[in-house]
């Protein structure tokens, strides 16, 4: 992690705590967990204008801490470990297909928005993210014999971009009980930078495309008010 890495980190984590210590407040603290359908935008590479990217399923979950101080608007952040990658069509060629997946360290910082004051309400998420690739694996299967072979992707810095980084938004609903929210939500999120340096074999843009349904629950820590004792009447 950069100096400026750990800097914006230390940032927002002084921010959570400064606003969680007002008065009213409300901090809640989550899991959550569900399915990617990922693909890759490689617009400017002629041989996907061709045969364009397959969506490909994979795995996300994480923690998530959520602060909100108003009855419809709060702050949500997440560290998350997320699958991300693509399918390519079959090569007619070869009569082969190619298959990438990508394990991501993700962080997220989230405006999350609640519309409804009963328990039963209806959520918002919109913000950016970043998160930076630990390691992935590639497929190889020959449609013919039907033969699959996976090896562990060596990432290359001159080549590969490990760093990720994009927006996404999300809706879905959210209930509340007297011992905790649990919420369903959809997501989409478009990546910004580019997981490849190539630009003479590769596409000038690479850029991961996820789409997620995600399952959560959330404990919420209220604080109490403070009771006044009544004076006692002097005799």
């Amino acid at each position: 992690m950069s100096i400026y890495e750990k800097k914006f980190t230390t940032f927002l984590i002084a921010i959570f705590f400064i606003i969680a210590s007002q008065a009213n407040a409300q901090l809640s603290l989550g899991v959550r967990g569900g399915t990617n359908a990922t693909t890759m935008d490689f617009t400017n590479n002629p041989e996907f204008r061709l045969q364009k990217p397959l969506y490909r399923l994979g795995f996300q979950g994480g923690l998530f801490l959520q602060y909100s101080n108003s009855p419809h608007v709060g702050l949500q952040g997440e560290f998350n470990y997320t699958q991300k990658g693509w399918a390519e069509a079959t090569n007619t060629t070869t009569n082969t297909q190619y298959q990438r997946l990508i394990n991501y360290f993700e962080f997220v910082t989230l405006t999350h928005i609640f519309i409804g004051k009963d328990k039963f309400r209806f959520i918002i998420n919109i913000g950016p993210y970043a998160a930076y690739a630990l390691s992935a694996t590639e497929w190889t299967k020959d449609m013919s014999s039907g033969i699959e072979v996976s090896n562990p992707y060596v990432f290359n810095d001159e080549d590969d971009n490990r760093l990720d980084y994009g927006l996404l938004a999300g809706a879905g609903v959210e209930y509340v009980f007297s011992f905790g929210t649990i919420h369903l939500e959809g997501r989409y999120s478009m990546g910004l930078g580019n997981i490849s340096n190539i630009k003479t074999t590769a596409s000038e843009l690479s850029q991961n495309r996820v789409i997620s349904i995600t399952v959560g629950y959330a404990y919420n820590f209220r604080k109490k008010e403070k009771k006044t004792k009544p004076k006692k009447d002097l005799q």
